[in-house]
C-alpha cells in the first residue's frame, strides 16, 4: 500500500508537492466559490465557526467538501475576489486509510515533515511564523504567510493550517488585508478547531 505520509518516497513527495502548491495557489488566488451556526456535509465533515463568524458549504475543485467562513458583521475584509476570508476544506486520501492516529502523528509531528511543508509553501509565500498545532488529537502545522512578488505582497496576509488524518487531510486557508490581519489572526486561528473530522 502506498503511504502518502512516508516522506522519503519520491512519488509520495511529488504528490505532497502538488497538494501543497495547490493549497498555496488557492490562497494566493483567494477565489472561493460561494451562515449557519453549525454546518455539516453528508460525508461527515463539519464545521462550527468561532463566535461572531458564520460558515456555509462551498465548492472548490481541490477539495471533496468545504466551507467558506466569514465574520457575521463583515468586519474581516476578503482578499481578491473571494466572498469569504477563510476556506476550510477536506480532501479524502485513500493512501491514508489503514494508518493509525499514532502513525500519522509521528510523521506530521516530525521536523522532516514540517521542513518539507515550509519548503514547498515557501516557493510562493514568505513564511512569517510557524507553529505546531493539534486539532482533535491530530498533529498539524500553522503558517502565517505573505504572498511573494507583486501579487498581494505588502497588502495581503494569511494563515494556513494543514492536518492529516486516516481519512485524508484538512486544510484551512484564511486571507485578508495586511491592515486587518492583526485583529483577524486570533479568529483565523480558531477556525480549524471547530472542524468535525470524518471518522
Amino acid at each position: 500500500m502506498t503511504d502518502c505520509l512516508t516522506m522519503p518516497r519520491a512519488a509520495n513527495a511529488r504528490s505532497l508537492l502538488r497538494f501543497l502548491l495547490t493549497v498555496a495557489g488557492l490562497a494566493l488566488a483567494a477565489v472561493f466559490c460561494a451562515g449557519t451556526v453549525q454546518a455539516q456535509t453528508a460525508d461527515g465533515f463539519g464545521l462550527t465557526p468561532p463566535k461572531g463568524m458564520t460558515a456555509e458549504p462551498v465548492t472548490h475543485r481541490q477539495f471533496d467538501t468545504g466551507f467558506g467562513v466569514k465574520a457575521s458583521d463583515g468586519s474581516i475584509p476578503t482578499a481578491g475576489s473571494s466572498s469569504h476570508p477563510c476556506l476550510v476544506g477536506f480532501k479524502f486520501a485513500a493512501a491514508n486509510n489503514g494508518l493509525t492516529k499514532a502513525e500519522i502523528n509521528k510523521t506530521t509531528g516530525s521536523n522532516e515533515w514540517r521542513s518539507m511543508v515550509r519548503g514547498f509553501i515557501g516557493m510562493i509565500f514568505d513564511i512569517k511564523s510557524e507553529r505546531a498545532i493539534n486539532v482533535h488529537g491530530y498533529n498539524g502545522v500553522e503558517l502565517a504567510v505573505v504572498p511573494k512578488g507583486e501579487t498581494g505582497a505588502g497588502t495581503v496576509r494569511g494563515l494556513m493550517t494543514m492536518v492529516e488524518t486516516p481519512k485524508g487531510r484538512m486544510t484551512s486557508v484564511c486571507m485578508t488585508t495586511a491592515a486587518a490581519y492583526p485583529k483577524a489572526e486570533r479568529r483565523f486561528r480558531a477556525v480549524p478547531s471547530g472542524a468535525r473530522l470524518p471518522e
